[in-house]
């Protein structure tokens, strides 16, 4: 995003990111550029802590675990396939792990309503008439 897009997300001034940046609060991906999900977390880091810091931010298998709403066996099972990227023995890097997670959430999601279109589509006479219709409806996020 740039810079005026994260200062509208953050509730800051172009100027005030800017300077940010400078800090070394915030780190550019390209020119002008920055990853919103890193800012966020940076400057909650910096207002924590009142000055600007290069900190790594690592969780325990618990804490992703709690923020995911998986067991921490499912966790590890998701580590073993690269989901989640290790730091360190039961600790994860939070960024990285979360933008994969992200991924991993979207592409299940989007393989399982193919897989019901599909499904429906192959079936019955009756549902290839409707193929067109409505074959998946999706209500609060779950396919039904």
């Amino acid at each position: 995003m740039n810079i005026k897009q994260i200062s509208k997300k953050l509730n800051l001034s172009p100027r005030r990111v800017q300077q940010l940046v400078k800090a070394g609060v915030f780190k550019e991906t390209a020119r002008g550029e920055c990853d919103l999900l890193e800012c966020a977390l940076s400057y909650c880091v910096f207002l924590r802590r009142g000055s600007c810091c290069d900190a790594e931010f690592i969780l325990t298998t618990r804490d992703i675990a709690r923020a995911t709403n998986l067991t921490p066996g499912h966790v590890r099972a998701l580590e073993q396939i690269g989901i989640f990227k290790k730091a360190s023995h039961g600790r994860f890097f939070l960024i990285e792990s979360m933008r994969h997670y992200t991924v991993y959430i979207e592409n299940k999601y989007h393989r399982r309503k193919k897989d019901v279109q599909v499904y429906t589509t192959e079936g019955s006479p009756r549902a290839q008439a409707i193929a067109g219709s409505q074959v998946t409806q999706e209500k609060d996020g779950i396919l039904r």
